[in-house]
């Protein structure tokens, strides 16, 4: 008793309780809806003037107009040119290009490590269980729809949060900026909170499939006389900003947006806040995890049941185990000394600059309008009259006027020259998303300068994509745990999908554990750091090096130059994947067995699925073991005709790579190869054929004897050929070890990195 009432006592004054005077934790931080409501109420007063500055970088990049157009026809300047240039509106468009680039342009949304089995089994299973969860959210087609709105959020304001729902619904939900609220100087670190708030409206067919089941809808939490209530009152959705007047600002804006002249035809909604906190760690727990509540905002549902609408809509003691459970801010940056309420995006940054831009094109345009001439009248009679005789291109002006010229050139001159310098201190800032390449006066720019600004461009916008893959790692990690987790029901939301995916991943021969056993999940990184221009530079350079590449590598970096130019999507249309996975001792184990089949004197086939170089260095090595095989006494005539097919077979590989320009090196060295065997070839089959001609016997010497001599002449030219063969293949061997060896140290390097 003495702790639930020191809890309630602690709540009254709008705060998470503490300890008890005892010194004990509350067995909650929060005791009833009355005083959730009160904290919630009191974040939404405090964002008054911050939901004021919204509403105008909204007016701003949605094309809302400098002047009050009211008050410049009070003032009889109804004329005057009041016209929004978009220029905020392209900044912003060319900054979500960039973060959309890096989030939808990669070969897969996310890269997944498993933890389990062997290295080698790690490796397989991590690739099958990437593509299945690729697939996974590219068949999610609210992924893309809630990705894009959390980076217009981030971008405009600085915040663009994602929330995850149920315990096991993988598919993040993202909200309006606004619709996050956290206390005065939280920090702009998630695991840091205290508590938080999330406000959002529920049709009333929404919040009733919750209960639809009332008993199941006690279990998880719903308290459903409450919720029926809320349901019953529920009032039209134009009203909602009404009764908040720190949201009538937004909601205004809002709807001007949508072109509504019409509020009253707005559906019923009911308005609610979610309200998370942390709870005190009980003893033996490492932390206490994250409650979750839901209340009623509506000022009008109090009317009827003023009981039922004062409890939870929703109450969960600990259901989360920490935030990344519930959201991910996705910030833009940091912010002032690292609080949430300091962190501004672009729309906010740029927002002076822009308006006062709009104002000073305004004006300019008023400027060209003006009248370039004015006639000043000398006399009283010449006010009376005043006629114009146009003669050609020139003009005469009657007796009583003087001609007076305006300067308005001079005038446009100077605010022209002004705009262009607001111009470069605003492309200055944001240049990471902005570049203009077009140059105000003297010589065009040159192509060494358009690569110059362009990695300028890239060297200002690394650190900020940076900070967005991490913590879009942050998210694929949270979807990638429930998707997989053993929680899923095919009832549940997103279940039939992600029970899809596992299985998906079982039939390829994954095994559950390596899905539940993960060391990390990352978001796909990609070249050029949201520049397509700089991407598809840093391709080309590496496109030089491809020799040094092995085979897999060599395959990436063919995908990745065809997505910088065409897209990822045309990727397979180009580069066609092959129909089943082959690994480089796949491939070196099928030429193997072709050879064993050219033993008998089949002639092997040649498939596009087969890699040129592994084939045709097993095929010529085999041939240099064929010729080596004479010292041991075999059969001349069989060897020649072993070393004839192979010759051909390596020959049909070996012209593959001709057509090949980044194996060029490969090509010429394997080239040399098949003369030197052609040659080794000639010799042994001209060897044999003159050892079948010669009679079985030579009259002075024994047949035994005899035979002693063919060979070892033989012998003589083989051992010839083969030593220089023996040396070559030792050469390549090295040059291959010495590659593989400096692949693997990098590679090495990389996942310490």
């Amino acid at each position: 008793m003495t702790d639930t009432a020191t809890t309630t006592a602690a709540n009254t004054n709008g705060t998470l309780a503490t300890l008890n005077e005892s010194g004990s934790a509350p067995v909650t931080r929060i005791a009833d809806a009355t005083q959730a409501r009160t904290m919630v109420l009191g974040l939404l007063r405090n964002d008054e003037n911050r939901a004021r500055k919204r509403a105008l970088v909204k007016g701003l990049v949605d094309g809302n107009p400098p002047y009050n157009p009211g008050k410049l026809k009070e003032a009889g300047r109804a004329t005057a040119c009041n016209v929004n240039w978009r220029e905020a509106e392209a900044y912003l468009g060319a900054a979500l290009g960039a973060f959309y680039d890096v989030f939808n342009e990669a070969p897969t949304y996310a890269t997944v490590k498993t933890a389990y089995g062997q290295p080698e089994q790690r490796e397989e299973w991590g690739r099958i269980i990437t593509e299945e969860f690729d697939e996974l959210l590219k068949q999610e087609a609210g992924f893309d729809f809630n990705g894009q709105l959390s980076q217009h959020e981030m971008v405009l304001y600085g915040c663009g949060p994602l929330w995850f729902g149920e315990n096991s619904d993988w598919r993040p939900q993202a909200s309006e900026h606004r619709d996050l609220y956290v206390p005065e100087m939280t920090k702009s670190d998630a695991p840091q909170w205290e508590w938080c708030a999330r406000i959002a409206t529920y049709r009333p067919n929404e919040l009733y499939d919750r209960i639809t089941n009332p008993e199941a809808a006690t279990a998880v939490g719903w308290k459903v006389g409450a919720v029926r209530q809320a349901i019953i009152n529920a009032q039209p959705e134009d009203q909602r900003g009404m009764s908040d007047q720190s949201r009538t600002w937004e909601w205004c804006q809002q709807q001007l947006k949508n072109g509504s002249l019409f509020y009253s035809f707005g559906s019923k909604v009911i308005r609610v806040a979610h309200v998370f906190w942390r709870e005190f760690a009980k003893p033996g727990e490492a932390d206490g995890g994250i409650s979750h509540a839901i209340i009623s905002l509506d000022e009008s549902a109090e009317v009827g049941n003023i009981k039922k609408i004062n409890e939870w809509l929703f109450h969960k003691e600990r259901r989360f185990k920490n935030w990344a459970e519930v959201v991910h801010p996705m910030y833009y940056d940091h912010g002032g000394g690292g609080y949430h309420h300091s962190v501004a995006g672009m729309g906010v940054k740029m927002y002076g600059a822009m308006e006062w831009q709009n104002r000073l094109m305004c004006n300019l345009a008023d400027k060209a309008f003006a009248p370039k001439t004015l006639f000043r009248p000398t006399t009283a009679d010449a006010k009376q009259k005043l006629a114009l005789t146009h003669l050609g291109d020139y003009g005469s002006v009657p007796a009583g006027w003087d001609a007076v010229q305006t300067p308005v050139g001079s005038f446009l001159d100077e605010g022209l020259g002004f705009k262009r310098e607001i111009g470069a201190t605003v492309a200055s800032n944001l240049s990471q998303y902005r570049q203009n390449l077009q140059r105000d006066g003297g010589n065009p720019i040159t192509a060494r300068e358009v690569d110059w600004r362009a990695s300028e461009q890239a060297r200002l916008g690394k650190t900020q994509l940076n900070r967005y893959y991490q913590q879009l790692d942050a998210v694929y990690a949270e979807m990638f745990r429930r998707a997989a987790g053993d929680k899923q029901r095919k009832d549940s939301p997103g279940g039939e999908a992600a029970l899809a995916f596992q299985q998906r991943c079982k039939d390829r021969g994954v095994p559950i554990e390596a899905l539940r056993k993960i060391r990390c999940v990352q978001a796909t990184r990609i070249a050029g750091q949201g520049s397509p221009f700089m991407r598809q530079q840093s391709l080309e350079f590496i496109l030089g090096m491809v020799a040094m590449l092995p085979e897999g590598g060599r395959v990436h970096l063919v995908e990745d130059v065809i997505a910088a130019r065409v897209g990822q999507s045309a990727v397979r249309r180009y580069f066609p994947a092959p129909p089943q996975d082959t690994t480089t001792l796949d491939q070196m184990a099928e030429a193997q067995d072709k050879v064993a089949a050219m033993k008998v004197g089949m002639m092997p086939m040649v498939t596009p699925t087969q890699n040129p170089l592994i084939y045709a260095q097993v095929y010529l090595q085999a041939a240099a073991q064929a010729a080596a095989s004479l010292e041991q006494g075999a059969d001349p005539v069989e060897v020649g005709a072993f070393l004839e097919i192979a010759g051909q077979a390596a020959a049909a590989q070996v012209e593959r790579l001709a057509a090949d320009p980044t194996r060029q090196q490969q090509f010429k060295a394997l080239q040399q190869e098949l003369k030197r065997l052609a040659q080794i070839t000639d010799q042994i089959q001209q060897a044999g054929a003159e050892q079948a001609e010669q009679p079985p016997q030579q009259p002075g010497l024994p047949v035994e004897d005899q035979l002693k001599v063919q060979k070892a002449k033989l012998d003589l030219e083989i051992k010839t050929a083969k030593a220089q063969q023996m040396l070559e293949l030792k050469k390549r061997k090295f040059d291959q070890d010495s590659a593989l060896a400096d692949a693997r140290t990098a590679q090495q390097m990389e996942t310490k990195a």
